[in-house]
């Protein structure tokens, strides 16, 4: 499993501001969608390298991370990551978040 280390930078620099990724348009991440953020890792099947062992692996490793991020970023306990909650935590890990320079 994922130790968890620098998860914080991970989510960062894949999310964004979140509106890319919340491909609902509700104005949250879900579990979900954060998995979706990290990248198709289902294209990597086709490769003939890729084994069934590798892909569940990572697949847990992603699964982790989300586990880690809602966890962290999720403050109401609601399931879902608003932007609020986001910056919110981004600020604490002392992560410029894009959009929000000052």
């Amino acid at each position: 499993a994922w130790d968890g280390k620098d998860y914080n930078k991970a989510v960062v620099s894949t999310q964004s501001t979140g509106s890319v990724h919340d491909t609902d348009k509700d104005g949250f991440m879900d579990g979900l969608e954060l998995l979706n953020s990290f990248g198709d890792h289902r294209s990597k099947k086709i490769d003939e390298n890729y084994t069934a062992e590798l892909y569940e692996k990572d697949l847990q490793t992603y699964v982790d991370i989300v586990d880690l991020t809602l966890k962290d970023f999720d403050k109401n306990n609601d399931g879902l990551i608003s932007f609020s909650e986001y910056i919110g935590q981004v600020k604490r890990a002392g992560v410029d978040a894009p959009g929000t320079q000052s």
